[in-house]
């Protein structure tokens, strides 16, 4: 159990000499620029397009297989990692010994993983390969019926170089198009539908000379000797993960179109991919924490600054998750800082859960922006 606070004071600082002006300018909306501003996409990006483009595959069975895009002089970096996985996975087992129902709901998890083909047992150590050990640990809560166990993937843990996979691993940037016009859309139709697929990361291989660099190590009791095992598929936790996965999405409808033409269309406009709601950092036991799916949302809000207002005010926030819940509760705590700092006594501060009226007052801004950048000339025709 986290630590609960109580009657905390709160004490807000902020930069911007002219608070007044910059949240009048937060709110014209007319100011934002629309979709048929023309996006340029970085050098990193252009090289994990064409590096896709030029290593991707597909097995006998149809599946993809995508490359790991790294950095240049990558192999140079990366110290030893496995004394560290080892050293907690030790730990894991300390816990699973005092909790059976995680100990079977972990190892079920794990048989799970390598029955399905998504992990293969490496069955030896060439001294010259490029190696890197992911650690990994669980996210247990037992309250939750459809998934209890969530293993998480720790693929920015330090080797002893002070390098991790992460860190080594280009990002490509986001593919699909931005959430605004997708919502906008979403309502011009009669009918609309959600689906979802299933394990989307494990349905794509990564290339077989690459999985050295998804290593872990498993052992089903904590007598038990280590074994090591490579990751087969895209790993969700590595920082290249959501561009395999939106850019196959997009070669996948590339091949289709002539078959499937309205399926391409689907695929490539109207798809909003949601990653895994993970944490990799596992929480102490003395830091306070309003709730523990908030970490990423506080993250976004509390790095964000106001230097004055301009488009890509928008865009940055807009580019720090492709989750909606997350963009909702992103502006949730923005808006609570804001009139926080309107509020002369700390006692009538908001502070810890967010709740329902907050909520909903962000999906409401959202859809307006959305509107407002969807429809602009329709608007300005009124």
């Amino acid at each position: 159990m986290l630590p609960q606070l109580q009657n905390q004071d709160n004490c807000y600082f902020i930069s911007e000499p002219n608070l007044g002006k910059t949240v009048k300018k937060l709110f014209e909306l007319k100011s934002l620029a629309g979709d048929s501003r023309e996006i340029t996409k970085s050098e990193e990006e252009i090289y994990c397009e064409e590096n896709f483009v030029k290593t991707y595959k597909r097995d006998q069975t149809g599946r993809f297989i995508a490359q790991l895009p790294l950095k240049e002089n990558a192999e140079s970096v990366l110290g030893s990692s496995k004394e560290n996985a080892i050293k907690r996975l030790n730990g894991i087992w300390n816990k699973l010994n005092k909790n059976n129902t995680m100990e079977t709901l972990y190892k079920e998890f794990m048989r799970g993983y390598e029955n399905l083909g998504h992990m293969e047992e490496a069955e030896d150590e060439i001294m010259d390969k490029l190696k890197y050990y992911i650690p990994h640990h669980a996210i247990f809560k037992p309250e939750k019926t459809s998934t209890p166990l969530r293993v998480v993937f720790d693929a920015s843990a330090k080797t002893t170089s002070g390098f991790s996979l992460n860190s080594i691993l280009l990002n490509g940037g986001i593919i699909q198009k931005d959430l605004f016009s997708i919502v906008s859309r979403f309502r011009k139709h009669k009918f609309a539908f959600s689906a979802d697929i299933k394990k989307m990361y494990r349905q794509i291989l990564i290339d077989q000379n690459q999985r050295d660099l998804q290593r872990i190590v498993w052992k089903t009791s904590a007598d038990a000797s280590v074994k090591v095992y490579k990751l087969s598929t895209v790993t969700y936790g590595t920082f290249s993960a959501p561009f395999s996965a939106t850019r196959t999405l997009k070669a996948l409808a590339d091949e289709g179109r002539k078959v499937f033409p309205k399926a391409e269309e689907l695929l490539k406009n109207d798809i909003w991919f949601s990653s895994p709601d993970l944490q990799t950092d596992e929480l102490e036991d003395n830091q306070f924490i309003p709730d523990p799916t908030y970490v990423d949302e506080l993250k976004c809000a509390v790095t964000l600054t106001f230097n004055g207002y301009n488009s890509e005010f928008y865009d940055e926030l807009f580019n720090c998750t492709n989750n909606f819940t997350k963009l909702i509760r992103i502006f949730s705590f923005i808006f609570r800082f804001i009139n926080n700092t309107k509020v002369k006594e700390c006692r009538n501060k908001v502070s810890k859960y967010l709740t329902a009226e907050e909520l909903h007052r962000s999906t409401e801004f959202l859809a307006r922006v959305a509107q407002l950048s969807e429809f602009k000339a329709e608007i300005d025709a009124l």
